[in-house]
């Protein structure tokens, strides 16, 4: 054995000396630098990517949060400030539409990193800014109500106050009209409109629940709990009807709001709307 060592150490020897030492620098240089690319390809393609999952967050909606990651066994991270989680990219759709659903986040948001660096915002006018985060904003949410159980397709529109120097009547709030289209014999239970509900109210900051409507693409509307859900009077009707009605009216303002802002200075002029809104259905 120990003979048979030897004659391979020695035809080794015999290889390597017949190099120069130029030509040995150039083989161990070479030899270090494929060792030195396949560690770094190892470690890229074994790495964590994660993406920010929830921001604006306070000491209790974060504690939330974790205790509901380390109960699932999902790994996260914590910015330095503790109002930012983050979780790995191949959970981040299914931990927000989670958490959201369930209603865990009272105060923060859910991000999203399609617009969520700084940079994207050179060169942007405050307009096309604000336009191209609504939109963004309403396809983070159409994406996480389709990732919801029995729910095909969805369609959002969000409308986000904008300071302006004239008083309204009211103090204008984030609204939300969200229309869903349902899996083929799908009909959602009280739990599950109000999952909805949650979720939408977590991805928009400082939206309350009374400022969201919920529809399916058939028609029916759905209201929260919170709303007076499926067990609503008929005065609970006749809130919810005043409420569309003034939402609406909002909504129609703020599109005319948005398309004068292009050509006006938003401090040369002021939109008022008055709708009225016809509820009788007839059902053949």
């Amino acid at each position: 054995m120990n003979e048979t060592i030897g004659r391979y150490r020695d035809r080794i020897t015999q290889y390597w000396n017949q190099f120069s030492k130029k030509q040995k620098i150039l083989l161990l240089s070479t030899i270090a630098f494929v060792i030195l690319a396949v560690a770094i390809l190892t470690v890229q393609l074994t790495k964590t990517e994660y993406e920010l999952a929830f921001e604006n967050l306070n000491t209790n909606d974060a504690a939330g949060i974790i205790e509901y990651l380390n109960s699932n066994g999902i790994p996260y991270e914590l910015s330095g400030d503790g109002t930012k989680i983050s979780v790995p990219s191949v959970s981040a759709a299914k931990v927000k539409v989670d958490i959201g659903a369930q209603g865990i986040v009272k105060n923060g948001s859910i991000g999203f990193e399609s617009f969520g660096a700084d940079g994207l915002m050179g060169g942007m006018t405050d307009n096309v800014f604000d336009v191209r985060y609504k939109n963004a904003l309403n396809g983070e949410i159409e994406r996480l109500l389709r990732l919801m159980n029995g729910v095909q397709d969805a369609k959002v529109i969000i409308n986000l106050p904008k300071e302006t120097v004239f008083a309204t009547p009211e103090q204008e709030q984030a609204s939300a009209s969200i229309v869903l289209k349902f899996k083929p014999g799908y009909q959602p239970n009280q739990a599950a409109v109000d999952g909805y509900y949650n979720l939408v109210k977590t991805a928009v900051p400082n939206l309350a629940v009374d400022d969201i409507t919920i529809s399916s693409d058939e028609g029916p509307m759905f209201a929260s709990d919170s709303q007076g859900g499926a067990s609503k009077s008929i005065f609970g009707e006749v809130d919810e009807q005043l409420k569309i009605q003034r939402k609406y009216e909002n909504d129609i303002r703020m599109k005319i709001q948005e398309f004068l802002d292009a050509y006006v200075p938003a401090d040369k002029v002021s939109v008022l709307v008055s709708a009225k809104l016809n509820f009788d259905k007839v059902q053949k």
